[in-house]
This record gives C-alpha cells, sequence and structure tokens, in this order.
C-alpha cells in the first residue's frame, strides 16, 4: 500500500538532515521549500550515478566488441596460406604436390606395370616417392584403381619399409590363388596404385 503525500512528505522530513537553525525557527525561508530542493538535489544526484553507470556499461561493451573483432581478423589472417600445386609425369609415375605453410603431401599414381610376383599367391610393389622430395618419412595412403575385379584384393592398404623416397605394398586376392593368373590379370584390368605421403 503506497503513503499519502502528506505522509510522504512527512518522511521524508525525517530522513533528510537540517541545522539546528531551522529546527529552531531561525531561518525566514519557508521550510517546505527547504525539504523540496533537498528532496531535488538527492534525487538528482541518484540520477546522475544511474546514467554514469549506463554510460561506463555501454563504454565497456563497445571496448570488448571491438576487442573481440581484432582477435577474429588476426586470427583469419593467421590461418590464411598460399597453396601451390605441381603436377609431374616421370615414366610411368604421376606426381601432385601441394605445398602450405602449415602441412606438405605429395601423391601420385604407380602404373600396373610395377606389380611384380611375391611368394605362391601374392604380389607386391616399391612405390618410389624420390620426386615428392619429403623431408622425413611421411604419412603413406594407398588406393586401388583398375577397370575391374580390385574389389577381390587386400592387403595393398598396408605400408611396409616406408622412407622418405619409397614404401612397399602387397596384396592377395580372394578370386584368384596364383599369383602368376594374379599378375596377368593386374595388367588385364591395370591395377593402378594411388599413394598420397603427408608431413607436418
Amino acid at each position: 500500500m503506497s503513503l499519502n503525500p502528506q505522509r510522504q512528505e512527512a518522511t521524508w522530513k525525517q530522513t533528510l538532515p537540517i541545522s539546528d537553525s531551522l529546527r529552531d525557527g531561525s531561518h525566514n525561508e519557508d521550510m517546505n521549500a527547504v525539504y523540496r530542493r533537498r528532496l531535488m538535489s538527492t534525487m538528482a544526484q541518484r540520477c546522475s550515478l544511474w546514467i554514469a553507470a549506463i554510460f561506463c556499461t555501454i563504454l565497456l561493451g563497445a571496448l570488448v566488441a571491438a576487442i573481440a573483432m581484432m582477435t577474429f581478423t588476426k586470427d583469419s589472417t593467421t590461418s590464411t596460406s598460399t597453396t601451390t600445386t605441381t603436377t609431374q609425369t616421370q615414366g610411368n609415375i604421376t606426381n601432385t604436390t601441394v605445398t602450405s605453410s602449415k602441412i606438405y603431401y605429395c601423391g601420385g599414381i604407380s602404373n600396373f606395370t610395377r606389380w611384380n610376383l611375391y611368394s605362391s599367391n601374392g604380389l607386391y610393389m616399391n612405390i618410389d616417392t624420390t620426386t615428392c622430395s619429403f623431408n622425413s618419412t611421411p604419412l603413406y595412403f594407398t588406393s586401388m584403381g583398375g577397370n575391374d575385379e580390385q574389389w577381390f584384393l587386400a592387403g595393398y592398404t598396408a605400408i611396409y619399409a616406408a622412407t622418405k623416397v619409397s614404401f612397399t605394398i602387397y596384396m592377395i586376392s580372394s578370386n584368384q590363388s596364383n599369383n602368376v593368373l594374379m599378375l596377368s590379370s593386374s595388367y588385364a584390368d591395370q591395377w593402378n596404385v594411388n599413394w598420397l605421403g603427408i608431413t607436418y
């Protein structure tokens, strides 16, 4: 329940300090006018504080937003890099090299004519990566290309004897148990090896 105006003014009069001269009635100025001026002064001070607080909050928010934008712009600039792509063909090997500021990777296609007999039921291929000029032994990855029946093949994704200039893969076929027949199929179906090396 709100107070009536007279009681509210009386409350303000009790809370606001006044001098002894005013209590004694020695001052000729109207008491109500004094209280009203002090009340208005107090309200003006509080309003000024609120306005200053709101202004500081807005200024701080603008400063934080500006810093965030500067950080985002800096990160975007740092992550930008120049990429150079070079494709080389040497004999039956095609290499593609990509260089960026963070990683280096190079890949190629080793022709089906590079398959050799292994044991009695497999083939192997030594893949030369010299043209990539890796500074260290990369991570190698392989897949099998061809015109037919390469989905019967297995083992060619396993990397052996990896160095920065070469690696070796082996494969067997679930469709053919004789490696001579496999070698013949590698020519007929052109089982090329796609490979990629990555260094950081």
